[in-house]
């Protein structure tokens, strides 16, 4: 609950932020049907087992993640911060399982058709309201590049070139073609890059492999953050 309330002041701070960036997920949904609330995430396997009526599932139709957007940027605009900028996403990250009878392929294909017209629709017919593609960048791009092992989860090098699109896109950032050179420049230098080079048929499977070393590294720290935290508890 604590954990809860703390996360509830943090996104709070939307409504003072120069920019707010919403991303729709998944439209399947589940209702404490005691109180009528939305949850926020499936209720566990256990709770649904101890109390499984308690709880209703459906998937939201496009005209009902229409109007949820619609009412979640109304809010924004009217009690938001004057000149506030709202950009829009669809995330790329695939349903994890489904409570749908479909397939899960088919239930995750759906999902995100039904967000990413919502989001074009409303988009279309806001003022001010503008939508950053990085759906279709992760979605279209070379799939051994655009994923981690898992095929779930978008790989590090994928993410830091979206990031720095949308950065140059808002004017946040603003590194010239010469950046990469010099980025590329110091590449050609590093030995190990050279010995992969060597071994690799293509550069294709170059940068696959590059992208691996680095998802290997990610979840390195990942573990070292986590052991630390318990040695500090």
């Amino acid at each position: 609950m604590q954990r809860r309330a703390e996360i509830h002041a943090y996104f709070a701070q939307a409504f003072d932020a120069d920019v707010v960036i919403l991303t729709m997920g998944l439209i399947e949904s589940w209702t404490d049907l005691k109180t009528g609330l939305e949850l926020n995430e499936a209720p566990s396997p256990k709770r649904l087992a101890r109390g499984g009526d308690r709880f209703g599932f459906r998937t939201l139709s496009l005209e009902e993640c229409e109007q949820a957007l619609k009412d979640a940027v109304s809010l924004l605009k009217q009690h938001g911060k004057p000149g506030q900028r709202i950009i829009l996403t669809v995330s790329p990250v695939p349903l994890g399982r489904t409570f749908t009878q479909e397939d899960i392929i088919i239930a995750n294909m759906t999902s995100k058709s039904v967000l990413r017209v919502a989001v074009s629709r409303l988009v279309e017919v806001t003022e001010g309201l503008d939508y950053f593609p990085s759906y279709e960048a992760v979605m279209l791009s070379d799939r051994s590049l655009s994923w981690q092992s898992d095929f779930r989860h978008v790989s590090d090098a994928v993410v830091g070139q979206i990031i720095e699109t949308f950065l140059h896109r808002y004017g946040v950032s603003h590194g010239t073609q010469s950046d990469q050179e010099a980025a590329l420049a110091a590449l050609q230098k590093d030995s190990v890059f050279h010995a992969w080079a060597e071994r690799s048929e293509d550069t294709d499977a170059l940068l696959a492999k590059l992208n691996q070393q680095l998802n290997k590294y990610k979840n390195q720290v990942i573990k070292l953050q986590k052991e630390l935290r318990k040695s500090v508890e």
